[in-house]
């Protein structure tokens, strides 16, 4: 892996416009620059919103990259260890609202459905893959729909899209097909890596990928600050009613790791590595 360099650093100083006609996938804003190249591919800066995003164009090049049923189990083996984390998400939707029906976008083998089913919720889980539907359907009990979100019909009262739009290339469509499937008064609660720690963290050990947000691609397509996602939220309709750090930390095996998420929420400290947001559709 290599730093592109712009100059100055990022956030000081004069901009270098980029000729590249690369949308941003967030807010559509054509003016960007080159941040960083992780394994070949770039992410770069959008000048408006200031989300980190992989240009669409290049991202079509490798759609088999998201489709790849490897990729999926791989998911499903990875999350089966997060007991933690997922009852540490069910009391924080328990704490807003305890009870209701829930569709959860990109919800792998359905482990968070079935912690959210057996807390009493009436759940429907979504995502791509005949694997995910197997899997949940024989061995936890819940039915997983596959499908393209963007096409699903109903209403809930909860929208739950854990790690996911990160990887999605179109962000806001995502944001706004939510608001839609509410019933008035419903919640989204979305998790995903935080760039502002990111950028903070790169800024002190002049390593810019150090740590999970960027180290990614092209899985993680876009990465957002705290601000820049609450507002894409608020522009589609939501209220934010919380905003935290989510302790990934819960799914580490190392102590490390563990000891630092139950610091940063005990004494209140700035949001880590990774964040969650819950916005109210009005």
């Amino acid at each position: 892996m290599r730093a592109i360099q712009v100059s100055p650093s990022i956030g000081e100083g004069s901009v270098q416009q980029s000729s590249e006609p690369a949308s941003c996938l967030l807010c559509g804003c054509k003016d960007s620059r080159p941040y960083l190249e992780v394994k070949g591919w770039t992410y770069r800066e959008c000048l408006s919103c200031h989300s980190f995003f992989i240009p669409r164009e290049k991202l079509e090049e490798h759609s088999a990259f998201f489709s790849d049923p490897d990729y999926r189990l791989r998911r499903i083996l990875t999350e089966a260890r997060h007991g933690r984390l997922r009852d540490w998400h069910l009391r924080l939707m328990q704490s807003v609202q305890p009870l209701g029906r829930v569709l959860e976008v990109g919800c792998s083998g359905g482990f968070f459905l079935r912690t959210m089913q057996d807390a009493g919720y009436v759940v429907r889980g979504i995502d791509l893959g005949a694997e995910c539907a197997i899997f949940g359907k024989t061995f936890l009990g819940v039915e997983i729909e596959t499908r393209d979100f963007l096409e699903w019909e109903g209403q809930v009262d909860w929208v739950v899209m854990h790690q996911v739009i990160e990887h999605v290339p179109d962000p806001t469509a995502f944001i706004r097909k939510a608001h839609e499937l509410l019933a008035p008064g419903g919640r989204l609660l979305i998790t995903t890596p935080n760039l502002s720690f990111a950028r903070r963290l790169a800024a002190l050990t002049g390593n810019r990928v150090l740590g999970d947000a960027l180290g990614h691609p092209p899985s993680h397509c876009i990465l957002f600050e705290p601000n820049v996602l609450a507002k894409a939220l608020q522009q589609q309709g939501f209220k934010i009613e919380r905003l935290g750090h989510n302790p990934t930390g819960f799914e580490a095996g190392t102590g490390l790791r563990l000891m630092a998420d139950r610091l940063l929420m005990k004494f209140a400290a700035p949001i880590g590595p990774n964040f969650y947001i819950i916005g109210r559709k009005s």
